[in-house]
This record gives C-alpha cells, sequence and structure tokens, in this order.
C-alpha cells in the first residue's frame, strides 16, 4: 500500500504549522459511517391532514474506527492517540471571541471530510508488564464545518469533491489557472482553506479545491 492509500488527518486551522498538521495513521480504518439529520417542523393544523414543513437543514457527521499499536516498540500507545484527543479542544479563537477545536480534512481515497472532531472514544485494550498501554482502538465522530461563503453559494458544508497536494514552486493563482482556467479565482481557494496569507504555501499541503456555481 503506498503512502497515498493511507489515511491521515490534516489540521486546516493557521495556528498549527509544518508537522503539527498532519496526523499519519498507523492503520486504515476498517468502514466509516455518514449520518444526516434534517429538521422538519409540524404544521397540522386542527382537522386537516397532518403536514410536515422542512425547517432546517442538518450537518454530516462522519464516524469510524482508528487502530493504534506499539506493542513491539515497547512504547506507550498513548502518544500516537493524545495527538487525535487534542482535536476535540476548543483552542482556536473566533472572531467572536469564543473558541472552537480546530477544523480537520479527514483524507482517505476519494473521502474528504472537512469538520470538527466532536467526541473521541479511547478503548485500551493491552499492556505492557507495567501497565502502560499499548494498544487501542478510538471511535472518532466529526460534524461538518462550513464557512459563510459556503452556505451564501448553497454548497454542502465540509463536504469538498475535490482536494490537492501542494508541489513546489504553486502559487495559489497558478493552481487557479488549472484548477478553474482562470488566475482569478484564486480567492475562493484562499477562504476555503482558511489561508491568511495567499503568498504562502507548504510543499505537501493539503488544499481543498471548492466547487463554483
Amino acid at each position: 500500500m503506498n503512502g497515498a492509500d493511507k489515511a491521515m488527518i490534516k489540521i486546516d486551522d493557521a495556528k498549527y504549522q509544518g508537522e503539527d498538521r498532519e496526523i499519519h495513521l498507523q492503520y486504515n480504518p476498517e468502514k466509516y459511517t455518514i449520518g444526516k439529520t434534517v429538521s422538519w417542523t409540524d404544521q397540522t393544523s386542527q382537522g386537516k391532514t397532518p403536514e410536515l414543513q422542512f425547517s432546517t437543514p442538518g450537518r454530516k457527521t462522519l464516524s469510524f474506527d482508528l487502530f493504534f499499536d506499539t506493542y513491539e516498540d515497547d512504547t506507550d500507545v498513548r502518544e500516537y492517540t493524545k495527538k487525535v484527543l487534542a482535536l476535540t479542544e476548543p483552542t482556536v479563537e473566533s472572531q467572536q471571541g469564543k473558541y472552537r477545536p480546530p477544523i480537520c480534512l479527514f483524507s482517505w481515497g476519494k473521502l474528504n471530510f472537512r469538520g470538527v472532531v466532536k467526541t473521541v472514544t479511547q478503548n485500551f485494550t493491552l499492556f505492557a508488564w507495567d501497565g502502560i498501554p499499548v494498544r487501542a482502538r478510538l471511535t472518532v465522530s466529526m460534524e461538518q464545518f462550513s464557512t459563510a461563503l459556503d452556505e451564501a453559494k448553497g454548497q454542502p458544508p465540509g463536504d469538498p469533491e475535490k482536494i490537492r497536494i501542494v508541489k513546489e514552486g504553486d502559487r495559489l493563482y497558478s493552481i487557479s489557472a488549472e484548477e478553474f482556467g482562470t488566475p482569478y479565482l484564486w480567492r475562493h481557494i484562499a477562504e476555503a482553506n482558511n489561508i491568511v496569507n495567499p503568498r504562502f504555501l507548504e510543499p505537501g499541503q493539503t488544499l481543498i479545491i471548492p466547487a463554483l456555481e
């Protein structure tokens, strides 16, 4: 299995830099589950046929299990699991002065799910002689994240159709020219990826290529 087939979690917030932006998983999930709920309002009047009306759209959720094993390395498996658990911490300040967990991109094959981690359940199943855990299974649940631009376009929040890995020498305007046929739509890529400084792209960085109307 080559590196492109490995599942990974990429942190999309500008606060995280370099190696801190990527969590490379030891093993691919055996499966994942995508769900979505929709709110309906009962508009039934007395004596009339029951009628439900659409209220608000729900956000998609993604859940999957991750497996970690450090038995042969004789190291604490929590050195790996703590990186995933940290994604639930509200460390990123919004413009309103409130805090939220970092925005993440779970990428595996053609699945690219952008959202925040809602829950992480750790199940430690094997221990060294001194009680240190060396094997764990994590159940992770994510919820889609959307920006005002996503909502205005009516695009599915946090459910991008395409991603691109930045190469040496890439610039947003050149990527825009390749993807959209014009360099002048680079701002759409910048906004979709929360890029503050469009002049700075790291080789290996994962970019969401947003759909256009």
